[in-house]
């Protein structure tokens, strides 16, 4: 059986396989922030593919993702590297396929 981390992550891939995008944890079809558990939603950065993809809104969940997200990317704040460093939704799915043997 899958961890819950495990299962977040893999939803958080195929959301970002979906759309990825900077400056808003989640955007619709005309660019405009949204939710990122928002059905208009259709990109997500990699922090709010997170939040979309959680089964229950646990803190635990996402400091685990967090912090394997921070040791793969050698950034301390996520939303930083989403939007400063990581150049395009390839990255951003790559990067979370590299914590994905942490769970697995």
């Amino acid at each position: 059986m899958a961890s819950v981390e495990l299962t977040v992550l893999d939803k958080a891939i195929e959301l970002l396989k979906k759309g990825w995008t900077r400056g808003a944890f989640a955007r619709d079809w005309e660019g405009e922030e949204v939710a990122p558990s928002s059905n208009k939603a259709c990109c997500w950065c990699i922090l709010g593919a997170l939040q979309a993809s959680e089964v229950e809104r646990t803190v635990p969940i996402r400091s685990a993702l967090q912090c394997y997200l921070q040791k793969v990317t050698g950034y301390d704040l996520i939303p930083h590297f989403n939007d400063q460093v990581c150049g395009s939704d390839d990255e951003a799915i790559r990067t979370l396929e590299a914590i994905r043997p942490q769970f697995a």
